[in-house]
């Protein structure tokens, strides 16, 4: 499991224009390690630096590796909500392609198993609680979900029920959230 203050939401919502704090946790052989470096602490970092020290420091795992290049990647390049903003959309964008013109479902499977957390991501940006998200982004974060359970001709693997059930999920159907 790792958590970090680079989801989609916290993303739209941070208006300083200052570095940020980076927050990573995992599970290792020991438990649980809760990674946090404030962003003057890696201020004139490059993300490459605050990669290999990171990794050196609290011992993540291989597979782990990915995720946090990119949510350091994410925390040292976009420091002003407009940079962040069009970060947003040009995943967004990136992913509802993928979906649309991706025919190896085990390809697929693997960027939704290396990220958990990305479809509660993409519902928590069209909650009706979440009113300073823009409508350019709710837009796309609906265009991702459509896109997804939208049977594909030719995908084979994730079965059209498993990804209905995930993405009714998090969205609340069924848990009288909505």
């Amino acid at each position: 499991s790792q958590t970090s203050n680079m989801s989609l939401l916290t993303c739209l919502k941070n208006t300083e224009h200052k570095p940020l704090d980076f927050k990573f946790d995992f599970y290792g052989s020991d438990g649980r390690v809760q990674v946090h470096k404030t962003g003057e602490e890696m201020k004139g970092w490059t993300t490459a630096h605050a990669f290999r020290t990171i990794v050196q420091e609290f011992n993540v795992p291989k597979e782990r590796h990915f995720q946090l290049l990119t949510l350091l990647r994410l925390t040292l390049s976009f420091t002003t909500l407009p940079s962040r903003l069009l970060a947003i959309s040009v995943r967004l964008s990136a992913l509802t392609s993928v979906l649309n013109i991706a025919s190896d479902a085990n390809a697929l499977a693997g960027y939704f198993q290396a990220q958990p957390e990305i479809i509660q991501e993409i519902v928590s940006l069209i909650q009706p609680s979440n009113t300073d998200v823009p409508i350019n982004i709710r837009r796309q974060a609906v265009e991702v979900l459509d896109t997804l359970v939208s049977p594909k001709e030719g995908r084979e693997g994730i079965a059209s029920i498993a990804r209905h059930v995930n993405v009714m999920g998090e969205m609340g159907v069924g848990k009288g959230q909505y």
